[in-house]
């Protein structure tokens, strides 16, 4: 029976909500030893059941990775150009909402695109469903954009489908899917999520889950999101034009007018590196200066566990705050955003069933980039220089 310790999640996300705001003075020692002790604490608790906290659920797992990867001597201090922080509202419901929301586009689609009164009734709808969560949020103290990332992007969703005609667009979308799917039967969503896509088989049916960046795609796309449904998309080459098309700059668009719903803050210039001046250099030097420009960002945690990400749905690149450090040279920094980057371009593989992110075609790409032996051992150099002040578990490899 799996082990389970009580208030380990909630207590990551106080701390990460503290660690967003910037700590200072005494404060940042008094959080250091709150966390240093929980850690302990969980990590008793594993030793009397005989168990280490890789054993834990994936939740507790991950809440413990988290801030066992967070350097302690490096707690990040609030910004002068921040805005005041806003309180994090917890509301339920808002997936169930959107679930909904999704299948009955998908199920009334026709009828609601040759409806134009029954497009408004919904749309009301959708309205209405907007006005609770804002209402909620308010009462709260809080406000759409403090929203937990899940949550905050289905609000996002839902606010940018009543925009003008793009509800309309989007039945027209899932239509385009419909008809290459003949009579498979299948449920497909159109939605604000981190994924490009997901498919699921369930029973009788097969449920197939995508990013609303495909809203604009062209009818080839369309079918070949179709193919990917049946299961028959990867040896077609339908999959490698749907990811091509999550590159374009229509693609990009609609993921970043979600964004713009709630609001985003430009976090690419740190205080020691600028994310975007990286992404210019390297865009121009290493792909010819035609790839989109990602949204880019330092977080305001300092992981080592992860020092740099892709999130394909937003075609975003994130850093570690670990990083925008004077000791870490501009050629590490365009040595990750170089991988990352590779990442929009090869995507994500499937062979024998199992994901291959790191493909051969990869590294041998990755390795392109000059100074990428020099690049990795200044990374290596600086982790084990964070390790040697006891702060965590080994980082992830740099790179992954």
């Amino acid at each position: 029976m799996a082990l389970h310790i009580t208030g380990l999640v909630r207590f990551h996300d106080q701390v990460r909500a503290a660690l967003a705001r910037g700590v200072e003075g005494k404060e940042r020692d008094e959080l250091a030893g709150h966390i240093r002790g929980f850690l302990r604490s969980v990590e008793g608790i594993c030793a009397r059941h005989g168990v280490t906290p890789a054993h834990l659920p994936v939740p507790s797992r991950n809440a413990y990775r988290s801030l066992a990867s967070i350097d302690l001597d490096r707690l990040p201090v609030p910004r002068a150009d921040d805005p005041a922080p806003s309180p994090t509202p917890r509301l339920t419901g808002v997936v169930s909402i959107a679930e909904w929301l999704g299948r009955r586009m998908w199920r009334e689609r026709r009828r609601l695109l040759e409806s134009v009164s029954d497009r408004a009734l919904l749309e009301e709808e959708i309205r209405g469903h907007l006005r609770q969560i804002e209402d909620l949020c308010r009462k709260s103290g809080g406000e759409p954009s403090a929203l937990p990332p899940r949550t905050r992007l289905l609000y996002a969703w839902m606010r940018f489908l009543v925009g003008d005609g793009i509800l309309e667009r989007h039945l027209a979308a899932l239509e385009g899917i419909a008809a290459g799917l003949g009579a498979f039967p299948a449920e497909v969503h159109l939605r604000g999520v981190r994924s490009l896509w997901r498919r699921t088989p369930r029973p009788g049916h097969v449920e197939f889950v995508a990013s609303e960046g495909f809203l604009h795609a062209p009818p080839e796309i369309l079918r070949g999101l179709a193919a990917l449904v049946r299961g028959d998309g990867r040896g077609s080459g339908a999959a490698e034009a749907v990811q091509t098309f999550t590159l374009s700059p229509d693609f990009a668009r609609v993921i970043r007018e979600m964004d713009e719903v709630v609001g985003t803050l430009d976090r690419s210039r740190g205080r020691h590196h600028d994310l975007a001046a990286s992404f210019g250099r390297v865009n121009a030097g290493y792909f010819g200066g035609r790839m989109s420009p990602p949204a880019l960002g330092f977080g305001r945690t300092p992981s080592s566990r992860k020092l740099a990400h892709y999130e394909p749905a937003g075609h975003r690149v994130l850093f570690s705050s670990l990083l925008d450090d004077p000791a870490v040279s501009e050629l590490v920094i365009d040595c990750l955003m170089h991988h990352e980057l590779l990442h929009a371009v090869f995507g994500v593989d499937t062979r024998n069933g199992r994901r291959v992110i790191h493909g051969p075609e990869f590294r041998r790409a990755e390795r392109r980039f000059a100074g990428f032996e020099e690049a990795h051992l200044q990374i290596a150099a600086f982790l084990r220089h964070h390790r040697a002040r006891g702060q965590g578990p080994p980082p992830t490899p740099p790179g992954a």
